[in-house]
C-alpha cells in the first residue's frame, strides 16, 4: 500500500488476503474503479463507505450555507428570501454547519481508528494521516465556528426590535431641538 484516500487510492503490490492467485495490484487509481472490482470489499470496507457518504453529506452542507449567506448579500434575493424570515434563514445555516461540524467529527473520529484495523490494510503499523486529515479536522472547527458567529447574529437579531415605531419616528421629527423636556419625552419613548 502506498497511499488511501477518499477517492483515490495508490498501491505498490497489494494482494488480496487469501488469494488463491496472488493477483497484485499496483498504481494510483480511482477508489470506485473496475479495476478493484474483486477487492471492493476489502478496500472499501462498510466503514470507509460511510465515511465517504459522511464527507457528501459535509460538503452539502457547506454549499447550502454558502449559497445562502451569498444570496444574503445580493439585494433581490435578499428582500424576497430573507425578508421576514431572516431570522429563520440564520438559525438555518447555523444549524447547517454545526452539522457539518459534526460529520467531520464522526468521519475524523472512524478514519483514525478504523484506519489502523489489522484488517484493512497490511502492516496497520505503517499507516499515518497526511495533510489532507488534518485540513479536513480543521474544517471542522471553521464550520463549527462558523455555526457559532451565525447562531450568535440570530439570537441578537431575534433580541433586538424591528425598528422604531412610527409615532416615536413622528415624535422626533416634531420635537424642537432647544426644548428639554420634549427630548426626554423622546428619548424615553425610545426606551
Amino acid at each position: 500500500m502506498s497511499n488511501v484516500g477518499l477517492w483515490h487510492i495508490c498501491l505498490a503490490g497489494y494482494v488480496k488476503p487469501r488469494d488463491p492467485l496472488m493477483e497484485s495490484y499496483v498504481g494510483c487509481w480511482w477508489i470506485h474503479s473496475t479495476f478493484f472490482e474483486k477487492v471492493w470489499d476489502n478496500i472499501m470496507p462498510p466503514w470507509f463507505r460511510a465515511v465517504q457518504a459522511l464527507v457528501i453529506f459535509t460538503v452539502l452542507c457547506n454549499l447550502l450555507c454558502m449559497i445562502l449567506m451569498i444570496l444574503f448579500f445580493v439585494r433581490g434575493p435578499k428582500e424576497s428570501l430573507y425578508g421576514t424570515r431572516r431570522i429563520k434563514v440564520f438559525f438555518i445555516e447555523g444549524a447547517l454547519l454545526f452539522a457539518a461540524a459534526f460529520f467531520v467529527l464522526v468521519v475524523s473520529l472512524v478514519f483514525a481508528e478504523m484506519g489502523r484495523d489489522p484488517n484493512w490494510m497490511p502492516r496497520p503499523w505503517l499507516n499515518y494521516l497526511s495533510w489532507s486529515y488534518g485540513f479536513n479536522t480543521l474544517s471542522g472547527f471553521f464550520s463549527a465556528f462558523g455555526g457559532i458567529c451565525i447562531l450568535v447574529k440570530a439570537m441578537l437579531l431575534r433580541g433586538k426590535p424591528p425598528g422604531p415605531s412610527k409615532a416615536a419616528s413622528r415624535e422626533v421629527e416634531a420635537a424642537p431641538s432647544t426644548a428639554s423636556g420634549s427630548t426626554m419625552k423622546v428619548a424615553e419613548s425610545f426606551l
